[in-house]
């Protein structure tokens, strides 16, 4: 069975289809990677780490992938991160952008059974090439996550700075009035 298209994805995990083999239309055909998803917020990185390695076994794959629920991910918990030849990511379900980490995931997952099969093959291949594009996938979800927080806060700030610039421009008003009454009292004198 061959690694669905996003929206699909969703179905395909919420349904913990527990092991995806690539298809013809993959160099690595065979190689399987397990999913396995949680929302339960007693799950830590520990027990996903765990978990992931016996469905490996299990299911006789070379690859993991362990999709956290980003209502009850373990704190602090980078959006994509890779350990050896397990993939985690934290998805929330209910935000369309948040896809683009599962689909980061999921090629990662592909990526990782990709080298698997290379390996196995005793093929020549561009591996710096492999864990560039690994470690490139990484930084850029993080970099992804960064930005979304940058930005999440800019909307919260956005709000308190058009506050205080009202109220700035109502007391700039109010010194006005004082200074022009004060200089028209001073004419008259």
């Amino acid at each position: 069975m061959s690694v669905p298209e996003l929206p699909d994805i969703a179905a395909y995990i919420c349904a913990l289809e527990p092991r995806i083999e690539l298809g013809s239309d993959c160099v690595a055909v065979g190689e399987r990677f397990v999913v396995e998803a949680k929302e339960d917020e007693s799950y830590k990185l520990a027990d996903a780490r765990a978990e992931i390695e016996i469905a490996r076994k299990n299911r006789e794959a070379s690859v993991g992938l362990f999709v956290f629920s980003k209502k009850t991910c373990p704190d602090g918990m980078e959006a994509l991160f890779r350990d050896g030849n397990d993939v985690f990511v934290v998805w929330d379900a209910d935000r369309v952008e948040s896809d683009v980490i599962l689909r980061a995931g999921l090629s990662l997952a592909k990526a990782l059974c990709v080298r698997q099969a290379k390996e196995r093959q005793a093929e020549d291949g561009n591996w710096e090439d492999m864990d560039a594009a690994i470690l490139g996938l990484e930084s850029e979800a993080t970099r992804l996550t960064d930005m979304k927080t940058w930005t999440e806060t800019i909307q919260s700030n956005s709000g308190k700075i058009l506050e205080e610039v009202r109220k700035m421009a109502a007391n700039l008003e109010k010194h006005i009035v004082v200074l022009r009454e004060s200089i028209a009292a001073l004419k008259r004198v």
